[in-house]
């Protein structure tokens, strides 16, 4: 479960797991060197796994994974057109490599998020939004099995 809270003067999402309402992570906006960041957070150390911000590069709006104060890039998320569709996708450092194509595609009435792999095309997972118990929620649902994985919630 996936929540916004306040915490600290910080608005923070939280991760719970299932009814233990455990904290799994913390993920802040903070501002960093004039970029707003996400920042994730472990447990009561507070010890900062990985910050997200949004960069500008070569015209396109890209989502940068850096690892601890090296800040070695690790990931670059950019939002393409791909055939007619708006997709995320993943690039390997130098190389350029697509790793993962994200597209929002509509399957039997729902909005969906479809992980695509490299050029098989084949699909990972399928992320929709459903409506549970009042809440508007992220689904993960398993291949054909159609299995709940996790249901992520904003609140």
């Amino acid at each position: 479960m996936q929540r916004l809270v306040e915490d600290a003067g910080e608005t923070c999402l939280v991760a719970r797991s299932g009814d233990e309402g455990m904290v799994e992570r913390v993920w802040s906006l903070v501002e960093d060197a004039g970029e707003t960041c996400l920042v994730a957070r472990s447990g009561d150390e507070g010890m900062v796994e990985r910050v997200w911000s949004l960069v500008e590069d070569a015209g396109e709006t890209c989502l940068v994974a850096r690892s601890g104060d090296e800040g070695m890039v690790e990931r670059v998320w950019s939002l393409v057109e791909d055939a007619g569709e708006t997709c995320l996708v993943a690039r390997s450092g130098d190389e350029g490599m697509v790793e993962r194509v994200w597209s929002l595609v509509e399957d039997a009435g729902e909005t969906c998020l479809v992980a695509r792999s490299g050029d098989e095309g084949m699909v990972e997972r399928v992320w929709s939004l459903v409506e549970d118990a009042g809440e508007t929620c992220l689904v993960a649902r398993s291949g054909d099995e159609g299995m709940v994985e996790r249901v992520w919630s904003c609140v």
